[in-house]
């Protein structure tokens, strides 16, 4: 394993806040109402500009913000954090383990329930489907997903899965690169979450207070603020404008999934039938997702690495998955791009072989990325062609948690 992460490697090309406040404000401000920090995460996603956009298209879509914060609009709030939080854990992505310990917690998850000390059967449930969506192997079965429908309506219980979901994405990207996990992050989880085996681990680097991951006295009784009145109003003042950012982006992209998938088949040659399998959110989570994957594979300016080249990419990847869906996307995709291995290796060269050992050290969870490849990886790309690469991973493994609840319901 690395000691030295890679996003400390790629610090120097990290964007800094004055110029991600500019140009994402609205988005920084919905994000620090939500987790009580903004993350470290833009700075290098922002390196590459449709991985950024992909994290702000992909978050508020997935959680339903900000009708998710509202009693009666989607599924109970506190559950869909639960399931965030052990799905990260599962995953074992120690930086988002502790941002979704005080998502949860700020909206009302008990820590009993966190921790798993002591939990309901509805929160079991979503517990168990968690662990099960969220580990690599998975095991997902039609039991867990039924358990879940058992205490929640059918649209609660997408909902809660698409929180889950979501973290596909954050897990692999923030684990992969290693980010830098924030003091007051790690204070906010560490005196309930420590003792069930959290550790900051590679996360806690450049601390100028040397965080201490362990419980104490001071932060062993002290959680995150729950929701209040004036979190709601704060996070919807800045809801207008995160939502005309969200527009531009979105443009476009049609409205109707069924429409959205043939726009994103003609824009990228990538067809996805999981667009069309969301019953909650149609309007927009599907949107969304088809924006996602157009920023994603481009044959514009937009890629660095290349079309064809992340098609060969996603095949192997769903080759380590033994996902039969992703697969079949992967093996279409290249048809689509023409895209040959051994061409692809001769063209690529040195750089080629460097970009398919990061993506393998990728692909499990969490990450295996030695030092050695690491330093080679910074040498032979440049900064925006490993969060490329991150991102394309991270959004692939999206798919794949969304396709184990499809085909096991």
């Amino acid at each position: 394993m690395t000691t030295t992460t890679l996003a400390q490697r790629l610090e120097s090309s990290a964007v800094d806040d004055e110029t991600l406040q500019s140009t994402y404000g609205p988005m920084r401000a919905l994000v620090k109402e939500i987790l009580g920090v903004v993350p470290s995460a833009g700075s290098y996603l922002e390196i590459w500009p449709p991985a950024f956009r992909s994290y702000n298209l992909l978050v508020p879509n997935l959680l339903n913000l900000p009708a998710m914060l509202l009693p009666g609009f989607g599924a109970p709030k506190d559950m869909v954090g639960l399931g965030v939080y052990v799905s990260s854990r599962a995953a074992k992505c120690m930086y988002c383990s502790a941002h979704t310990c005080s998502f949860a917690s700020r909206r009302g998850a008990g820590p009993l329930a966190i921790t798993g000390m002591e939990r309901t059967p509805a929160e079991r449930s979503i517990a168990d489907l968690a662990r099960g969506i969220a580990s690599v192997p998975h095991s997902v079965t039609r039991e867990k997903v039924e358990a879940v429908s058992d205490h929640f309506t059918p649209s609660q219980s997408e909902w809660i899965v698409l929180g889950m979901v979501m973290m596909g994405f954050l897990n692999k990207a923030t684990d992969a690169l290693g980010l830098r996990l924030e003091e007051q992050s790690i204070k906010d989880a560490s005196g309930l979450i420590a003792p069930t085996g959290w550790t900051s681990g590679k996360h806690n680097w450049n601390s100028s207070t040397n965080t201490k991951d362990e419980a104490n006295e001071d932060t062993a009784n002290t959680l995150p603020p729950t929701d209040t009145l004036g979190t709601y109003l704060r996070i919807f003042m800045h809801g207008p404008s995160a939502a005309r950012l969200e527009a531009t982006w979105l443009k476009d992209v049609p409205r109707d999934p069924a429409k959205a998938r043939s726009w994103l088949k003609d824009e990228t040659g990538y067809d996805e039938p999981l667009l069309e399998q969301f019953t909650v959110g149609r309007r927009h989570v599907p949107r969304a997702l088809a924006a996602i994957m157009r920023e994603n594979l481009s044959s514009d300016d937009r890629t660095n690495i290349g079309v064809a080249e992340k098609a060969m990419i996603a095949l192997n990847f769903a080759v380590y998955l033994d996902n039969r869906h992703l697969i079949g996307r992967a093996e279409a995709l290249m048809e689509a791009h023409e895209a040959d291995r051994e061409q692809i290796a001769k063209k690529g060269g040195k750089r080629w072989e460097v970009l398919s050992e990061l993506a393998a050290a990728f692909f499990p969870s969490p990450c295996n990325i030695s030092d050695e490849l690491a330093d080679q990886a910074v040498q032979s790309l440049e900064a925006a062609e490993i969060i490329e690469l991150v991102t394309w991973i991270s959004v692939l493994q999206m798919w794949h948690r969304w396709d184990l609840y499809v085909s096991h319901k």
